[in-house]
């Protein structure tokens, strides 16, 4: 048998063209237990921030020493090149036809827990149209008696800009993030460490009874950063617990504008990955 504990691979692909604000993100989850591993696929399609959740399928397999490989399931398939690189994701099924093409990674970063955050030029084939952008491929692990994995965000302009944003563990509110950004030309710019998402506006989340964020203020080290996000839409799922609050684990749509200094204030929009456990 494997490692114990639960491990994820989430895909985003994101357009920065100003006619087609469309994403597309997969959160592939791998959870091992005695006798197997427990595996949820979820996949979505965003256009002009209305979320359309087109896939979701849990299921069991028996132990697998590297249960963190992503696994075909029906309607989703992968191509798998040298290796072992992920090339693309396929998915046939319920009337709808859809691709992600991992094209060249532009940059790959680490996370304080040896999360990988890689960014690559990549593509979505809607139909029989081929979408230029750019993909966020995340693969996180924790052990069981960890923490949850903790929030990231994954934010395009369409200037080109990419910005990722990752917590530390199972952070609450107002925790401070590493910031990474990608300009349209692929220069480079981080780690921020250090930069503060507050969470300035708030409400209850009911089915969990806890609070979750409506706006988001950034600020980062000595003001080089500074910014706010407001929430768009929220793509949650209440899981088991002891409770009266109840874990919650989703993605949660977002808008606002964020300053980054040398190239000013740009628009930005995207995904933030939310886990509390």
């Amino acid at each position: 048998s494997g490692p114990r504990g639960g491990f994820e691979r989430s895909l985003v692909f994101a357009t920065s063209s100003p006619e087609d604000h469309l994403m597309v993100p997969w959160v592939l989850e791998a959870v091992t237990r005695a006798g197997g591993v427990d595996r949820t696929h979820r996949g979505w399609l965003v256009r002009d921030e209305e979320w359309e959740p087109f896939y979701r399928n849990s299921w069991s397999v028996s132990p697998r020493r590297e249960p963190w490989r992503v696994l075909p399931d029906g309607p989703f398939r992968i191509l798998v090149g040298e290796g072992d690189r992920l090339d693309r994701v396929v998915f046939e099924g319920a009337g709808r036809r859809l691709q992600l093409v991992l094209d060249e990674s532009l940059a790959e970063w680490t996370d304080d827990r040896g999360g990988t955050f890689n960014l690559l030029e990549g593509a979505l084939i809607l139909g029989d149209r081929r979408i230029e952008g750019r993909i966020l491929d995340v693969s996180e692990g924790r052990r069981l008696a960890e923490p949850a994995l903790g929030d990231w965000l994954f934010l395009r302009s369409e200037s080109g800009w990419s910005v990722i944003l990752k917590s530390p563990l199972n952070s609450e509110e107002d925790a401070e993030f590493q910031l990474w950004v990608l300009g349209p030309g692929e220069e480079e710019e981080g780690p921020w460490s250090g930069v503060t998402l507050a969470w300035t506006e708030t409400r209850t989340y009911e089915p969990a009874r806890r609070p979750i964020p409506e706006v988001f203020t950034i600020s980062g080290p000595e003001g080089e950063i500074s910014g706010r996000l407001e929430v768009t839409s929220l793509q949650l799922e209440t899981r088991e617990g002891e409770g009266p609050v109840l874990p919650v684990d989703g993605l949660i749509g977002v808008a606002g504008e964020i300053d980054l200094g040398d190239p000013g204030v740009i628009d930005v929009y995207g995904v933030m990955r939310h886990r509390r456990r």
